[in-house]
């Protein structure tokens, strides 16, 4: 369907929104991707037996937001799971055993970095998985032509 305009100004307001939609889309679909890639090189590295209840929060974590009419976020919300922790420990003073409780705090960054140096949860469980270098390779291979797609989606015509 072909669209006239009287003014430049109108033109321009049409192809930015359909350019803020294209970007929106794009972002939401980085997004999915970096879903796939925390399930596949982080949650499907490890034995699950060492969380019970699993609850998927850092999966879930995954977001994409506009950040103005033209630019979108994609990345982990580490306020998402931000959460205090009991522990328990053994303290061994003047040759007996005292049983001590504390609590400590695990932030959403501790988690992030934790993760993409494939860690889970502990120092002592790790695997090679990486998502967020899987994720930046699968970005720089694929966002311009993503970002193309859904351009063409919105009906602009592309040169190369």
């Amino acid at each position: 369907m072909a669209r006239t305009f009287t003014t430049m100004v109108g033109l321009e307001n049409y192809i930015e929104s359909k350019c803020t939609i294209a970007v929106e889309n794009a972002a939401k679909r980085l997004q999915e991707k970096l879903v796939e890639l925390i399930d596949s090189e982080y949650y499907n590295q490890y034995d699950p037996i060492y969380y019970k209840p699993r609850t998927y929060a850092f999966l879930k974590s995954a977001v994409s937001k506009m950040l103005n009419s033209n630019t979108a976020y994609i990345g982990i919300d580490d306020e998402y799971f931000n959460y205090e922790y009991p522990a328990r420990y053994m303290m061994f003073e003047n040759g007996g055993g005292t049983d001590r409780n504390v609590s400590g705090h695990w932030t959403g960054e501790d988690q992030v970095n934790m993760a993409a140096s494939g860690y889970h949860g502990t120092y002592n469980i790790r695997t090679e998985g990486r998502f967020w270098e899987s994720f930046i390779d699968y970005c720089n291979a694929n966002a311009v032509s993503i970002l193309r797609e859904e351009l063409v989606k919105q009906g602009l015509t592309l040169s190369k």
